[in-house]
C-alpha cells in the first residue's frame, strides 16, 4: 500500500495497484474512502483507522472496493 499526500486532508492511496481517496479534515470528525468513480467505499473516524482496514484487503477485496458503484456499508 502506497499513501501520498496531495493536499491538506486528502491523500491518494494505491492499494494492490488500484487508486482510492481518503479525504477528511475540515472540521469534520471523519475520514471517507472514495474509489477512482467516487464513489464512497467507507468512513471512519480516523485516517489511521482507514488505512488500517486497507491494510487487511486482499487484493480481491481491493478490486471489489474499486469496482463498487453503491455505497453497501452504511
Amino acid at each position: 500500500m502506497q499513501v501520498t499526500k496531495k493536499q491538506a486532508g486528502k491523500y491518494k492511496v494505491v492499494v494492490h495497484g488500484l487508486q482510492f481517496v481518503l479525504q477528511g479534515g475540515f472540521g469534520e470528525k471523519s475520514w471517507t474512502l472514495w474509489n477512482a468513480d467516487g464513489t464512497q467505499v467507507a468512513k471512519a473516524e480516523t485516517k489511521s483507522g482507514l488505512i488500517q482496514l486497507m491494510s487487511y484487503w486482499s487484493e480481491e477485496d481491493a478490486k471489489q472496493e474499486a469496482a463498487a458503484e453503491t455505497c453497501y456499508y452504511a
